[in-house]
């Protein structure tokens, strides 16, 4: 390595992620979840529950006879477990996944913004051509610090991503890279 790539070398990449509040709300559903697991549960196992179960297994006995009675009575608390499960943990687990897969990587030459779980979404801009960038803010982005990011380019493309963690951060540093003086 010379010395030059020392001497020329630009600011260090930064790299902005979408902002925990968007765990929020999954968070919320999986609690519930958890929540209706416990009440099942013990519901499954009080005097009551046992009773409920019993009863309906007796209107379905005829259907199902001793067998499909007793493969109810053992995979009764299984499947109840396996749907919620998956109806109130699944919102978390796709929200954690798109906040791995959603990064905006902002150089000294180009923003660039990486979304997709399954498919994945590359778009670049370059930072000559950025005719302005915009910040919205709601009232508690601005307490907790997220915002949608806005750029436009000179071109029709722009390139708008929600719910950014250090938006104005960003924003900032792009202008910074863009009135540089030794930016072409």
């Amino acid at each position: 390595m010379n010395d030059e790539s020392f001497t020329n070398a630009g600011p260090a990449p930064r790299r902005y992620r979408r902002h925990w509040v968007t765990l929020v709300q999954p968070m919320m559903i999986a609690a519930i979840g958890l929540g209706l697991l416990k009440i099942s549960t013990e519901f499954y196992h009080s005097a009551v529950g046992i009773r409920f179960v019993v009863a309906a297994l007796r209107e379905i006995g005829s259907a199902v006879g001793p067998v499909g009675q007793h493969w109810a009575w053992q995979g009764l608390a299984p499947l109840v477990i396996c749907v919620i499960v998956w109806i109130c943990g699944w919102p978390l687990v796709w929200a954690l996944a798109v906040n791995a897969t959603t990064i905006i990587e902002v150089d000294e030459r180009q923003i660039v913004f990486c979304a997709g779980v399954f498919a994945r979404q590359i778009r670049q801009v370059e930072i000559r051509e950025i005719v302005g960038i915009s910040v919205l803010e709601s009232m508690s982005g601005r307490v907790l610090g997220y915002g949608t990011i806005d750029v436009e380019t000179r071109g029709y493309d722009r390139l708008v991503t929600h719910v950014i963690g250090r938006a104005r951060e960003l924003a900032g540093f792009v202008l910074w890279l863009k009135r540089r003086p030794d930016q072409n």
